[in-house]
């Protein structure tokens, strides 16, 4: 997978072919592309032309887009091949048009035949680009490069994603997803980082003020006082705009905040427009905290039957006579499986995740294949009972299916789906000796022998037999079964610890809201309960003491009454289903409706993270070069993030250290992993298997800091005696270099300048000390610094600035002006955290800095590098930080968190970020708009051209 947003890839000098000089070109770039995408294309091949164009001029580069501009005499081939010659770039954009274009192919093969590969740039319109080095094993789906291009690249080409232009009539200049798309190409182009294109053009609006500025000046001595009177008064209300734009957006974001439970589609659409009228720290800070919001879709009438998967992101619901299955990462709905549901359905999912059963019609049970979830494939069907199907469910293995209806129980064969067989049928009426089915396909009995006469042992699936059996009614049972949860007596939730279940043991009972209970789910590992309430709160309790339940997070949203609860996706979504308060009702003889929300949650509390890893320990989190891996947890392992929404575990990093794990780092511009102490490498060319390149097994003695120098020769890590250590690392061998006295290693105890000379550790006696390592076999002291009343916990150095940023134990930050490194200077100094500040992180191009501390992982803007950094966002940790070690991917759309229990991972790609919170809402109304925006900004909806 290749994300949009991440940086240019920098060709090594020996790769790159030799080229005309640039006054050779009379075009930037030739755009090559179907008629039939000319809406897309043309706004694209604009939006290049104008990207960082100063005010005074139409375009800044030129892009053939049409033979329009050709000369009248000769061939068409002719004067095509003549302008390719004359363009600088080829700007390929794959379609399923493109791909059988005539043209499109014969300037492709011309290019590649006279320049080769080099220069040759991506954009993809629909389809996928999947890539690997055996052309058998490259995915051939739409949008898939036809081999005979294929071959041509030695490896992955970079890309730009244009997938979302998809059907669009018309395309915005403004929208900030084609001016990223723009950015993007251009820094492939450049061959430089996308955040220098960006940051250039901000420096060339920069210049543009100053220009204006100028001529001003000049004409104050030119023109009369009427007319700099005139240009003084224009400039003033420009900035008069941009400040009242400016507090929108502020206002917007804060209006987003406070609605964003309640009706989150239009919290995002207020949130795409704030960000759109100006990018503030606040709006992009609300960016970054924005997959907290919860997902929100409709489903006509009331109290619906509802199957959430186990692994993936996907609901079933039946509601009226229609089965339906939606994605609830975006709401979207996949398919209709069937709409001959008779007028109470079931549905549920089999425990392995490709199967699924539901009611399909009177009298009727069907079996399904869900390996396609999009074209769900009837397997079988089979007579339901009579009366109708009460609750549906499989058994935990997933091989018995079982009915119940209002008299009996019965079980089905359904080992293999295709042929189902019908097996006992065990009556129930209501004694209360009677088999009792739960929704998660849990039996319970309160005897051996139920009230028929059955013994349970006789039975095709294990049944617990306990006294709670009786009288039950909502109830779950954890998965490894020594907890069961039920409704009581008292608008409470029982919690019994059911280890003998003959003799259960009370161990609490937690309120529910005032009106009762209506639901409960337990996630997957038993160690978080939700309540779902008539008032419309869904409680989440941590159980990790059944003696002592935790109250977490409250999930409010409507009004109306919670109706079913259950967890999804490894227990990382809640899916809450509650009647619409605003819709009609049955009262009203007109078609009810009801609202799922789909909450990410963590632990017992609300997810604001993009993804979480389990377990770990608090040392930086080592990103891959190509930011598609990540070293966390304890045993240590290479998590892969091709979607970083769901990190894959790749490989064990081996180690014997006992008692925690250790610090590792990528040694820069290769797949050499470095940690410990003395020092062991691995070669991580497959993160899946990495290769042991250095002597020894494993980590024998771990190291919580390792920090390389920028050329990758030098390795900082904490030695034997707990002191920082120098190591040369060299063609996959290592050598001792020399021992730091007085230091102090920590995660972020150690930083190097940009030129590799000057190295900043922690000492004793609570400051910093900077280090001349030119020599880093007799390193030599250059200078201290310390922070007033507080011991230095965490340094890092911008190396773009030579600026040095250090953060104390009681949770402040100061920064120091290291250009002339033997006399720091101190610059500024503010508080930052509630407690110690245990880490510090900046992303690639300085502008963002994240802190870590006991208290959360807070986000910093940095605009003005001399100044103290300005709050942009507070990240939800999921819980209580005991400390944390953060750092950035090296593309800068990634930030993780690492603690002693777990690794977090937020998604700060501004553009993917904008184009999620397209994708999860809803057009905001005119009514909508004119609630919300000053009444002179025109109704001009965030992401137009969305259905």
């Amino acid at each position: 997978m290749s994300r949009s947003g991440t940086a240019a890839r920098v060709r090594p000098l020996a790769d790159r072919r030799a080229e005309p000089a640039p006054d050779q070109f009379a075009y930037d770039a030739f755009l090559s592309y179907s008629r039939a995408d000319a809406a897309a294309a043309k706004p694209f091949g604009q939006a290049i032309e104008r990207f960082g164009t100063p005010w005074y001029r139409a375009r800044d580069r030129r892009v053939f887009l049409d033979t329009a501009t050709l000369a009248g005499n000769g061939s068409l081939r002719e004067a095509i091949e003549e302008a390719l010659g004359n363009s600088r770039a080829l700007v390929l954009l794959i379609s399923a048009t493109s791909r059988r274009s005539r043209w499109v192919d014969v300037e492709v093969a011309w290019w590649l035949r006279h320049r080769g590969p080099d220069d040759l740039y991506l954009a993809v319109l629909d389809g996928h680009m999947s890539w690997d080095t055996d052309p058998e094993a490259t995915s051939a789906g739409p949008g898939a490069l036809p081999e005979k291009w294929r071959s041509a690249f030695p490896d992955e080409p970079i890309w730009v994603d244009l997938r979302w232009m998809a059907g669009l009539e018309q395309i915005d200049q403004r929208d900030p997803r084609l001016t990223d798309a723009a950015a993007q190409l251009l820094a492939s182009m450049r061959r430089v980082p996308k955040d220098r294109v960006v940051g250039e053009h901000l420096r060339r609006r920069r210049q543009t003020r100053r220009m204006v500025a100028t001529v001003i000046a000049t004409l104050v001595a030119l023109l009369t006082t009427s007319v700099v009177a005139a240009v003084v008064a224009v400039d003033r209300r420009n900035a008069a705009i941009e400040q009242r734009y400016t507090a929108t957006s502020r206002q917007l974001v804060a209006q987003s905040a406070s609605i964003e439970d309640e009706r989150p589609s239009l919290a995002r659409q207020l949130l795409l427009e704030a960000h759109r009228l100006s990018p503030t720290e606040e709006s992009v800070g609300a960016l970054v905290r924005s997959p907290r919001m919860p997902r929100e879709f409709g489903v006509a009438g009331y109290d619906p039957d509802v199957a959430v998967h186990a692994s993936l992101p996907l609901v079933a619901i039946v509601s009226g006579p229609e089965l339906r299955l939606y994605e609830t990462d975006s709401g979207r709905l996949l398919t209709t499986v069937t709409d001959s549901v008779p007028e109470k359905g079931e549905v549920a999912f089999s425990p392995s995740g490709t199967g699924m059963a539901a009611t399909t019609g009177p009298g009727r049970l069907g079996l399904f294949d869900i390996s396609d979830a999009a074209r769900p494939r009837l397997l079988a069907e089979l007579d339901a009972p009579d009366p109708a199907v009460e609750r549906l469910a499989y058994a935990p293995g997933g091989e018995v299916l079982i009915v119940e209806d209002s008299t009996s129980i019965t079980f089905y064969d359904v080992a293999d789906p295709a042929e189902p067989v019908t097996g006992t049928t065990v009556p129930t009426g209501e004694s209360p000796d009677r088999l009792v089915l739960l929704d998660d396909g849990t039996l319970l009995s309160p005897s051996r022998v139920t009230a028929a006469g059955v013994d349970t042992a006789s039975l095709p699936v294990d049944v617990i037999v306990t006294p709670l059996a009786a009288g039950t009614g909502r109830a779950v049972v954890t998965a490894d079964r020594q907890t069961l949860a039920r409704a009581g007596s008292v608008a409470d939730v029982e919690v019994w610890d059911i280890a003998d279940p003959l003799q259960p043991v009370l161990r609490d009972s937690v309120p529910g809201e005032s009106f009762g209970v209506n639901s409960i789910a337990v996630s997957d590992d038993g160690g978080v309960l939700a309540v779902g309430t008539p008032s419309g709160v869904t409680q989440l309790w941590d159980l990790g003491d059944l003696t002592r339940p935790i109250l977490g997070e409250r999930l409010r949203g409507v009004s109306a009454g919670v109706r079913a609860v259950a967890f999804g996706v490894r227990s990382r979504q809640l899916v809450v289903v509650s009647d619409d308060p605003v819709a009609p009702g049955a009262n009203t003889g007109l078609p009810g409706r009801s609202v799922v929300r789909v909450w990410p949650v963590q632990g017992a509390t609300r997810a604001g993270a993009t993804s979480r890893i389990d377990g770990g320990r608090q040392a930086v989190p080592a990103w891959a070069p190509d930011a598609q891996a990540v070293i966390a947890g304890f045993p240590a392992r290479s998590w892969l993030l091709d979607d970083p929404r769901d990190p894959r575990p790749g490989a064990a990093v081996p180690t014997l250290a006992v008692g925690g794990g250790a610090a590792y780092a990528y040694q820069p511009g290769s797949s050499v992993i470095a940690s410990g102490s003395p020092v062991v490498l691995w070669d991580a060319e497959d993160p899946s298997e990495p290769r042991l390149l250095t002597e020894g097994t494993a980590v024998v003695e771990p190291s919580d800091l390792a920090v390389f120098s920028p050329d990758g020769s030098v390795l900082a890590v904490a030695s034997e005696n707990y002191t920082v250590a120098l190591w040369s690392i060299v063609d996959g061998s290592t050598r001792a270099l020399a021992t730091l006295p007085e230091t102090r290693p920590a995660p972020h105890g150690a930083a190097f300048d940009a030129s590799g000379r000057t190295l900043v550790t922690l000492g004793r006696e609570g400051g910093a000390t900077l280090w001349d390592v030119r020599d880093p076999e007799t390193p030599e002291v250059l200078s201290r610094v310390s922070m007033p009343d507080e011991e230095i916990a965490a340094v890092v150095i911008d190396t773009r600035n030579e600026i040095l940023i250090a953060g104390g134990v009681r949770g402040s930050l100061s920064s120091w002006d290291i250009s002339t490194p033997s006399r720091p200077r101190l610059m500024a100094s503010r508080a930052a955290h509630n407690g110690a500040l245990t880490g510090l992180a900046l992303s690639p191009d300085g502008g963002v800095m994240a802190s870590a501390g006991v208290d959360a992982v807070r986000l910093w803007a940095r605009e003005d590098v001399t100044a103290t950094p300005a709050p942009m966002a507070t990240l939800d940790a999921g819980g209580v930080y005991n400390g944390a070690a953060v750092s950035f991917s090296p593309d800068g759309t990634l930030l993780a968190a690492a603690t002693s229990g777990d690794m977090q991972i937020w998604d700060v790609d501004v553009g993917r970020l904008l184009g999620e919170l397209c994708a999860a809402s809803d057009r905001i109304t005119q009514a909508q708009w004119a609630e919300y925006l000053p009444a002179d900004i025109a109704y001009d909806p965030p992401c137009t051209g969305r259905g």
